[in-house]
């Protein structure tokens, strides 16, 4: 838990998944992370293109690092 404070403080902090938004925030509610993952969540259905292509993974790298390529 430690770990998940220092992550949301500094900004650094992103949960990417392939599942529904539905799934992921039930699972963040029930092991009591949600709260570190509010608006830092990325959805690979509500992204331009889908799997196999990487824009979920880009999406949650560039906030963890914006700017960055």
């Amino acid at each position: 838990m430690t770990q998940c404070k220092a992550a949301h403080a500094s900004q650094r902090i992103a949960c990417v998944s392939g599942a529904d938004r539905f799934k992921v925030e039930m699972q963040l509610v029930q092991v009591g992370l949600m709260p570190w993952f509010e608006n830092r969540i990325f959805i690979d259905q509500e992204m331009p293109r889908s799997k196999p292509a990487p824009d979920v993974c880009l999406a949650g790298a560039s906030h963890l690092a914006p700017g960055a390529k």
